[in-house]
C-alpha cells in the first residue's frame, strides 16, 4: 500500500504521484472489482484523506465503486488544498 502524505503543503504534483503509485499498486495486486478498488483507495488515503474526501461530499455510490477514484481525479486540487 502507498499511503498519501497529507502534510500542510500537499501539492497537486504530490497528489498526482500518489494516484499513479496507487494505480500501480491496485494493478499489481490484481484488484479488478470496483468495490475492492474503492476500499484500497480509502485505506491508502488514510484518516486525513478520508476527511478531505468526505468534505467534497461523494454520493454513496461513488464511495463504493471505482467512481470514487474518478471523483478523486476530478477534485484533485480541492483535495490537496482542503
Amino acid at each position: 500500500m502507498v499511503p498519501q502524505n497529507w502534510g500542510p503543503l500537499t501539492s497537486l504534483k504530490n497528489f498526482k504521484m500518489f494516484k499513479e503509485r496507487m494505480e500501480l499498486c491496485i494493478a499489481d495486486n490484481g484488484v479488478t472489482d470496483d468495490g475492492r478498488k474503492a476500499v484500497q483507495v480509502k485505506i491508502a488515503v488514510g484518516s486525513e484523506g478520508l476527511r478531505r474526501l468526505n468534505a467534497i461530499d461523494p454520493s454513496d455510490d461513488q464511495k463504493k465503486t471505482s467512481e470514487l477514484w474518478k471523483l478523486i481525479t476530478a477534485k484533485q486540487s480541492e483535495l490537496s488544498c482542503a
